[in-house]
This record gives C-alpha cells, structure tokens and sequence, in this order.
C-alpha cells in the first residue's frame, strides 16, 4: 500500500526529537501530535490534547501577536510559513522555539496545518554570545584605537622635539633613532585608523540580521566598556532612559556600531574632563537616540555636507586624531538601512548633539540595502 505524505510525515515525527504535530483548522484539533511535545514544553501532553487553546498561554506575552499575525497570514496565504518564538516553561524559564507550518489539502480544500517545532534555545544563546562578544568588540577597537593613537601620536612628537634639540655629530646614533621612532609611530597610527576604519566599511555593507533586542541593556552593556576607561579618556560617560527595558526589532550589531561611532567622534572633539551623554527615548512607533558632547562643537559651513563620504568636514581630533570622513557617512547607511534618519545639531563652542531615529520594527522588505 503506497504511504500518503500524511503518513510518511507521521513516520518521520515518530522517529524526531522536534515535535511534529498535524492540526485540523476546520475541526480546531489535533489529528496527530508525537511524544516530543513533553520534552520541549517539559509538560505531559495529556495537558494539551485536549485542550490545544491551553498551549497559547505558554507562549511569551510579547510574542503572542506576532504569533497571531503569523497564523493568520498562513490561514489566508495557505504557504509555508517560518517564524521563531518565545514560550514560558514551568518555574519561569524561558525557550525558544521555531515552527514551520505547511498547508495540507483535502479533496482540493485547505483543511490541514502540518507543523514542526524544533527548540531553539541553544543557538540562540549561542548567537546572543556573539552578538554580545562583537559588541564588546566594536566598543574595544574604539577605545583601543584612541589609547593608542594618543599615546603613540606624543612619542612621536617627544621624539621630533628631540631630533630638533639635537646638534653635533656625537649625538647622530641618537638622532637616527629618534627618526626611526617617528616613523615607527607613524606607521602603526596609519595601522590602527585603516583596521577599524575597514571594520566599519566591511560590517556595514552586510544584510541586516534583524532580531527582537532589548536595547536599553545594549546600550548599557557599550557604555560600561567606556564608563571603564574613564580616566584613560578623561570623559564622564552618562546614559539616561526612562525605561529599564526597551524592546524593539532591529539588527542591534549594526545600531551598536552606529552608537560607538558617534561615541568615538565625541571622544575626538571633547576636550579632557568633557561630558558625553547618551538618551535613549521611545516614540509611538519608533526610537530616538541621542548622543550629547560639550566638545568644541562643529562650524556650520560643515554641517550640510557632514554625511557626505570623505566629507570636507573631517578634521582632526584635540589631540591629533585623523580621520579618513568615512565615519559619518557609514552612520547614514546604517540608519537608512533601518529606514530611519539621522541628523545633527552643533554650534561651535558648545558642544554637538547627535539624533538617530528608527522605527521599532524593521519591514522585512526593507532589510537589505
């Protein structure tokens, strides 16, 4: 007798670790559902047999109506469908999870949903390790970068300082080594600013990886990386949201290396003891970021062409810093990508503030650039 694919379905799930399950959409039950379900819900299936309503209230409050748009959706498109979400375990863990549902028809009628959970958790904590790990990062190459370059920018100008104060032949050995020093310095300074100007250029043309982040702690988790090296870099770091969470669907990778970057240029053009604060505000249907120095502020002539690429608007850091003028032009395609803006307001003087807008939620079609 030939297997329908009803029945080969039933044979692969029987065999599955992940819960396979048939659900009946005209009659609101299932018509097969494998062992697998207890070991992902950590509840014995009699619970839910029954009662299939009852597996709703395990799912996370701030996933059910993405839930609820996605049945809907599959119920009205009769496609596959994909999508990832939270559920609530016994104690109050949490786990995510993935279902793909597949219409089934029944003498040329849409009649069935064949579904596949599989348990997600592992791999999302392992992506929220990396996220986290290259967060860090981002934040590392910028403080990195200014340690560096400071430092290395006044030996090499100790060392012409020397070379000039030096006469007669006796001193020529140290002479040629206070040459050899500057150039020295000037190699690995050209080094630091061309390895993270090339991290900014290479992770910027990627596609947006949008996910649901909590970005109050993303923000906090950078600014503790600067609150760190606040005697290094002579700044007071400040962050202020009223909220202590802040949901929103974005690829928090990219906005991250939008905040450091703005960061950065604050540190650049905030003299030593300055203030740099960051706001983090929730509008109706978007966020509004804001990043605050009283540096020396920039002329207005610059402002127009500011997030232009290799803008005539760079200039140097107050202690030598140079620029390439790709920073600014990388923020702008990172926010646009996000279909949000941004936008400065500065006067020189008193200091430069930074807006960055972008909705909470990313279109799906709008994710690639």
């Amino acid at each position: 007798m030939k297997n329908t694919p009803i029945d080969i379905f039933e044979q692969i799930g029987n065999q599955s670790e992940d819960f396979y399950f048939i659900y009946d959409l005209k009659e609101q039950d299932f018509k097969y559902f494998n062992a697998s379900f207890s070991k992902i819900w950590q509840a014995p299936i009699e619970d839910f047999l029954n009662q299939p309503s009852l597996i709703l209230n395990t799912i996370h409050k701030d996933e059910k109506k993405d839930i609820y748009e996605f049945c809907k959706a599959f119920r009205e498109h009769k496609r596959t469908g994909y999508k990832e979400f939270r559920i609530l375990l016994p104690e109050g863990k949490e786990s995510w999870l993935s279902l793909t549902l597949h219409p089934i028809n029944e003498d040329n009628r849409f009649r069935f949903a064949a579904g596949v959970v599989i348990n997600e958790s592992l791999r999302k904590k392992n992506e929220f390790q990396m996220l986290k790990i290259n967060a860090k990062k981002n934040a590392m190459l910028e403080i990195l970068s200014h340690d560096l370059t400071g430092p290395i920018g006044l030996v090499q100008m100790m060392a012409s300082a020397i070379n000039k104060n030096i006469a007669g032949a006796d001193n020529e050995r140290i002479s040629k080594w206070s040459v050899l020093i500057q150039e020295i310095c000037e190699r690995n300074i050209k080094l630091i600013r061309e390895l993270v100007n090339q991290e900014f250029l290479e992770s910027s043309e990627m596609d947006l990886v949008v996910e649901r982040v909590d970005l109050v702690w993303e923000i906090e988790e950078t600014i503790s990386m600067y609150k760190h090296a606040e005697n290094e870099l002579s700044k007071t770091f400040i962050f202020n949201c009223k909220q202590d969470k802040l949901f929103v669907h974005i690829d928090s990778l990219k906005f991250m290396q939008v905040i450091n970057n703005l960061i950065s240029n604050a540190i650049k053009f905030t003299p030593d003891n300055g203030t740099i604060t960051i706001d983090l505000i929730k509008l109706d249907h978007s966020i509004l970021c804001t990043v605050e120095d009283n540096g020396i502020g920039i002329p207005e002539k610059h402002l127009p062409v500011l997030f232009e690429k290799f803008t005539p608007a760079r200039r140097r850091g107050l202690k030598g810093e140079e620029t390439l003028g790709l920073g600014m032009s990388i923020i702008q395609l990172i926010v646009n990508l996000h279909q949000g803006k941004v936008w400065c307001e500065s006067k020189e003087g008193l200091g430069t503030k930074f807006f960055v807008e972008i909705p909470d939620l990313i279109p799906q079609k709008q994710q690639k650039a």
